[in-house]
């Protein structure tokens, strides 16, 4: 069956295809019978209006996509300043926001269908990726800013925490204090996969850079979840003879740290005064009285918020040609590491 058209509608109505567009967006006054026939023939014919063609072009409402599922519980200290800084950023320059969430049950054509509705000027969405979705919006001249997630980064707009800068100088300090016998702890993260392979390389090339020779014997990599595993291989490491053991850990980020120091403390051993430990961060809360005190290349997430909002608006107003950025990540020294 061939797709009616507007054109087929207004036909069998007996109208123009100007008072059937009035008609079926709710716009003009329309004469209640006109208004009748048009949407009678429409229902018959089977006419289903493109949700795209509702959009206004001068829509001032923002959309924050952001997972709400169990699995990514532990990154919502990073989230939310990311999106207070979107707030700040959307009501300074007369936008609107909604925070959409994302959940294990999220469809992507209930995305569509949903930006579509609200009439979104832009889309800002954190760790989330979907690029058939991204595809479709920026069709429809939706933007799309992926926050923190380089997956996608050559096909969409992007801010992210520049994952290599971050291994690279923290993997460099530990090595200024002295360390050479590095272990390096990591968990598989198969949808995020590009992090640990940043991570790792900027991990390495401080190595390279140092002259120390990195055997891949030292580096460990578990699922999350198997602490048990994980606790095995680390004590093959703290079992050998003092000399040997490694003098420092790079962990995959603070969460992971956090572990790592667990189980280091059920060895016997103490952070830093047997064993120095860096990561990148900061997806702990380091407020809280009871987060272990770990050194960390601190990822920025009020910068990651700022820099998304105002590209955001750029790109919506046509004023930006520049297609990614990169946050750097700094140090915190909260003494888990010390010069040997």
């Amino acid at each position: 069956m061939v797709k009616a058209k507007l054109k087929d509608v207004a036909l069998d109505a007996g109208v123009s295809t100007a008072t059937v567009s009035l008609v079926l967006s709710g716009k003009g006054k329309i004469s209640k019978d006109v208004s009748r026939r048009v949407k009678e023939s429409a229902q018959r014919l089977g006419y289903i209006r493109n949700p795209a063609q509702r959009i206004k072009r001068n829509s001032h409402r923002l959309i924050i996509l952001t997972y709400v599922k169990l699995d990514w519980s532990y990154a919502w200290d990073l989230t939310t300043p990311i999106i207070t800084k979107l707030e700040e950023m959307a009501v300074e320059k007369g936008y609107s926001l909604t925070i959409q969430p994302i959940t294990d049950n999220t469809t992507s054509d209930e995305l569509y269908q949903m930006i579509i509705r609200h009439k979104t000027a832009g889309i800002a969405s954190i760790h989330f990726v979907d690029n058939d979705l991204f595809s479709r919006l920026e069709k429809h001249d939706i933007p799309v800013v992926i926050i923190n997630n380089s997956y996608s980064q050559n096909r969409f707009h992007s801010v992210c925490v520049d994952d290599f800068q971050g291994a690279y100088d923290g993997a460099s300090y530990l090595m200024s204090l002295g360390h050479k016998n590095i272990l390096y702890v990591e968990y598989l993260r198969p949808a995020e996969s590009n992090v640990m392979i940043d991570r790792y390389i900027g991990f390495k090339k401080a190595a390279d850079e140092h002259r120390i020779d990195f055997s891949d014997e030292n580096r460990i990599t578990v699922p999350f979840d198997d602490t048990e595993g994980f606790s095995e291989l680390l004590s093959s490491f703290f079992t050998k003879p003092v000399v040997d053991r490694p003098t420092a850990i790079f962990a995959h980020d603070d969460r992971f740290a956090a572990v790592t120091m667990t189980i280091l403390s059920k060895l016997g051993l103490s952070v830093p005064e047997d064993v120095s430990i860096i990561a990148p961060g900061d997806v702990l809360n380091y407020d809280l009285p009871y987060t272990p005190r770990i050194t960390t290349m601190k990822i920025d997430s009020e910068m990651l918020g700022t820099v998304a909002g105002d590209h955001l608006i750029k790109i919506i107003k046509k004023q930006s040609d520049i297609y990614g950025f990169k946050v750097l990540q700094r140090l915190i020294d909260r003494g888990s590491c010390r010069s040997i």
